[in-house]
């Protein structure tokens, strides 16, 4: 199935922690594109912002933290 999601972890080149924001397209067994997402991947990498804030709370104790947003493009064939 075609989507746009989001979510959180590490990189491969990286141990830090980022968003990532993922465009996937689905492809046929011969690789045509049977079902992609409404928005194209250039608007999804314009309008994704390059970093995110996030302030956290727990036991009393707060901590802000700064992490970077990236877009992964992937393309899945069925098989």
């Amino acid at each position: 199935m075609a989507s746009i999601s989001a979510g959180f972890g590490s990189r491969e080149e990286s141990d830090q922690l980022s968003v990532y924001v993922a465009h996937v397209t689905l492809q046929d067994r011969s690789g045509s594109v049977i079902d992609e997402p409404e928005v194209p991947i250039g608007r999804v990498v314009a309008e994704t912002p390059r970093s995110v804030e996030v302030t956290s709370e727990f036991a009393g104790n707060s901590g802000t933290h700064s992490y970077p947003v990236f877009v992964r493009r992937s393309v899945r064939r069925q098989q």
